[in-house]
Order: structure tokens, then C-alpha cells, then sequence
């Protein structure tokens, strides 16, 4: 096991990924930012098809290397992905799907965005914003919601932080993470994740 060094370098064994999250909240629903965006359209999926969820979730999330519902096997995926307690919610101009949103709204008083992102060809259109506002107001529609919170990481793209901290989030919490690094296992492509390179 290793022990972390609190005041300097922790050495990661190979074959291993490792990220500090940033946790962030708001307990109020705060005054929605402009957007400009009418052509889009955002699909509430009762009952996520398998083939099209994943296809959004790495389109969306493989460069950055989101691979813990990838790594599931189908049964525990399809759980996941088919029960009321997630809402995934699917971002579509014309017939292409250009953005995922997941809440988890187990807990009523505590939503937390688990998946939030664009497909990289509509990153700076304004969908961004389109979406983070549809996430809050979604958020904040449930009756009983106190706090809405997300966390990002040094694998997500680097805008993620100061986008959410412009959306009104505050950061409370950090954390490290490591993991078995998806591209050794197959999970994601060796080509992806090029900003964390493999260490074999």
C-alpha cells in the first residue's frame, strides 16, 4: 500500500493513473448565465439504449479518460445506467449527440453532476453554457435539493474548473486518486488521455 507523502513526492507504480479532484458545491440555485444557443435539444433518457450512451460517454469523455463506467461489465453498466436514481440526460443538435449530463439523485437534499461534458467540436460554441443551465435548473427542481455539487480532476479538460467556479460553484474539498490506468486494460484507446501519458 502506498503512503502518501503530505509534504512532498509520492511515487505511482506503473501501470497506474493518478489525479487530484476538485470538489465543488452551491446550496442555492444561482442567477442562471446568458446563453445564445436555440438549436439544441437535451433528451431525458428513462431508459438509456446501451450502444447510445456509451457511444456519447466516449466521444465525450475518452480523451479524458472517464473509465469507470467503461471498466463495469454489461450487467453492472446496464444497472447503473437503468435505474431512476440516475437521470442521464443526452445533448443533440439536429440527429448528433453533442453532450452528456448525469445527475445522482439518491439523495434528494444532495444532487451531484457525475457526468458533464461536450463532444470536442462544440467546445466555445455556447452549448457548454446551454447545458450547465439546464443542469441547475434541473438540479434545483427537486423540491427537496439543498446542494449541488460535482468534482473535476487534473485528467478533465483544463477549463473544467473555472468553468464551474464561473457557473457559480464553490470549492470545498480535494482528493488523489489512482487507479489502474484504463489504456493498459483496453478499456480506452492508447491513443487518448495524450495530457497523462502512460507509464508502463
Amino acid at each position: 500500500m502506498i503512503e502518501l507523502n503530505l509534504n512532498g513526492y509520492t511515487d505511482i507504480p506503473h501501470g497506474k493513473v493518478a489525479n487530484i479532484a476538485t470538489y465543488l458545491e452551491m446550496t442555492d440555485c444561482p442567477p442562471l448565465k446568458a446563453d445564445h444557443t436555440n438549436d439544441l435539444k437535451l433528451d431525458h433518457m428513462a431508459e438509456p439504449k446501451e450502444a447510445r450512451y456509451i457511444k456519447i460517454l466516449k466521444a465525450v469523455g475518452e480523451e479524458w479518460l472517464w473509465f469507470s463506467r467503461l471498466a463495469m461489465d454489461r450487467k453492472t453498466l446496464l444497472k447503473a445506467i437503468n435505474t431512476p436514481e440516475f437521470e442521464i440526460f443526452i445533448a443533440h443538435k439536429d440527429a448528433n449527440d453533442i453532450g452528456l449530463l448525469e445527475l445522482d439523485v439518491r439523495d434528494k437534499n444532495n444532487i451531484e453532476i457525475t457526468y458533464f461534458g461536450l463532444v470536442s467540436e462544440t467546445v466555445g460554441t455556447g452549448a457548454g453554457r446551454w447545458l450547465m443551465n439546464a443542469a441547475i435548473t434541473r438540479a434545483f427542481d427537486h423540491h427537496k435539493t439543498k446542494r449541488l455539487f460535482v468534482h473535476t480532476c487534473t485528467m478533465d479538460s483544463p477549463q473544467a474548473l473555472a468553468f464551474y467556479q464561473r457557473s457559480g460553484f464553490m470549492p470545498y474539498k480535494r482528493a488523489v486518486e489512482i487507479a489502474d490506468d484504463p489504456r493498459l486494460s483496453g478499456h480506452i484507446s492508447r491513443d487518448k488521455g495524450r495530457h497523462h501519458p502512460i507509464i508502463e
